[in-house]
């Protein structure tokens, strides 16, 4: 029997028998999510020469089905999960249950698609696209979020909480479809509305008087780092040493694969609830209900209705599932880091070896026309086998979690003599 220390040694053997076992149904999850993402901003493109509302939801649906198949993909692999799929309820796989995930995993996500600027990177393809569609034509530009966006946003939020009452009450799939879209509409345009408004007022906050004070304030300290021992540029430009240079590496090699975990856990929503409840049971859980007993009825009540059911429904989740892998082994976790990352370089190695063996062409079109199918080739290899070590090691951290909670429940509570000399009383 292997040791439990040695178990996350084992993640990327096991990531490749899942690939072999499911390796034909993540392909065409996969290839079919990004089709659909690839064909509504095409047809975003031509809907951005008359109205930038209808293009940017175009975007943000186009969002939702590549989202949808990555959840669809994490539902294949499910059943060669043991303990994933032991803490699933009989009869909770459907429609349903996969909307539910998509709806759950839609924020993780689209945090995601935003900090790491791949909205941006839909947003300019669209534009290039609707520019190629009609170069000496007067359609609109790049529009900034304006009220309309806002307006947007409101009316496509009513929609969802309209949508989720209708699917409370009568479990209809059809209403669930429908929030999950709305979901994804004003989402996005909060998502997307902010940054740019960040943008926007980053650019305001430059050309105010103030900033340019400190703009000379700032040049003036330029001269003062042979007279005082404290640097003042690197201090306000935060610049950081060698941090700045780790900023990349650290964003891309623990940050992403720590997102993509939580959308992984997200996925199997249901499941989630059952580790909410071991999760809860660690020392902070403890002493918020120690002075919740001692609170007066009123404050009970009140504390009771925050945060409204909805908002833990949505937004708890994700940080149980990063919770979750944190109380299981932060070794284990920069593990799976790593081998995400190698993951990474592999695509990059089989992409170029595709390339070295196809070799150079006369044809000045050829790798104009192959370059694509190549890069949708290798990605769709890449990705199942990251949706394959995503679900093995979210696998093992509930493996890892659970059984290091029952080993605790197993071991005798020591008398209360005992338990006091432990405790360094007299």
């Amino acid at each position: 029997m292997k040791q439990i220390s040695t178990l996350p040694l084992s993640l990327p053997v096991r990531a490749f028998r899942l690939y072999a076992r499911y390796w034909l149904p993540l392909l065409v999850w996969y290839l079919l999510g990004r089709g659909l993402h690839d064909v509504l901003l095409e047809v975003a493109a031509h809907l951005n020469r008359f109205n930038a509302i209808f293009a940017y939801s175009a975007v943000s649906v186009a969002a939702l089905c590549w989202i949808a198949g990555f959840v669809l993909m994490f539902h294949v692999v499910q059943p060669a999960l043991p303990t994933v799929s032991s803490l699933q309820p009989s009869g909770e796989r459907g429609l349903r249950s996969h909307l539910r995930a998509v709806g759950l995993a839609m924020l993780p996500f689209l945090l995601v698609y935003s900090s790491w600027e791949l909205f941006e990177d839909d947003v300019r393809r669209v534009e290039y696209r609707s520019w190629e569609l009609d170069p000496f034509g007067s359609g609109p530009e790049r529009t900034d979020f304006t009220l309309w966006f806002a307006g947007a946003a409101v009316v496509a939020w009513l929609i969802v909480k309209l949508m989720e009452g209708i699917t409370r009450r009568t479990l209809n799939p059809v209403s669930a479809l429908f929030a999950a879209v709305f979901e994804a509409l004003w989402m996005f345009f909060a998502v997307f509305g902010i940054s740019q408004l960040l943008k926007a007022g980053l650019a305001w906050l430059g050309n105010t008087l103030a900033w340019q004070n400190f703009a000379e304030f700032w040049s003036f300290t330029d001269g003062l780092g042979p007279i005082l021992p404290i640097r003042f540029h690197d201090v306000l430009g935060l610049d950081f040493g060698w941090l700045s240079i780790a900023y990349e590496p650290l964003r891309n090699g623990i940050i992403l694969p720590i997102a993509w975990l939580a959308i992984c856990g997200v996925c199997y929503g249901r499941e989630m609830e059952d580790v909410r409840v071991l999760v809860d049971r660690r020392r902070f859980a403890r002493v918020v209900e120690r002075y919740e007993e001692k609170a007066p009825n009123v404050v009970k009540r009140w504390a009771r209705r925050f945060p409204p059911a909805g908002v833990r429904e949505k937004y708890y989740p994700p940080l149980h599932a990063i919770r979750l892998m944190l109380a299981a082994s932060v070794p284990a976790l920069l593990l799976f880091c790593v081998f995400y990352s190698l993951f990474e370089l592999g695509g990059v190695v089989l992409t170029q070896s595709v390339v070295t063996v196809i070799g150079p062409h006369n044809g000045g079109l050829f790798w104009q026309e192959v370059q694509p199918l190549v890069s949708m080739a290798t990605d769709a290899i890449i990705e199942s086998l990251r949706v394959c070590l995503l679900a093995v090691t979210f696998d093992l951290a509930i493996s890892r979690f659970t059984a290091a909670k029952d080993a605790a429940k197993a071991e005798p509570t020591p008398e209360p003599a005992v338990r006091d000399l432990l405790a360094g009383k007299n």
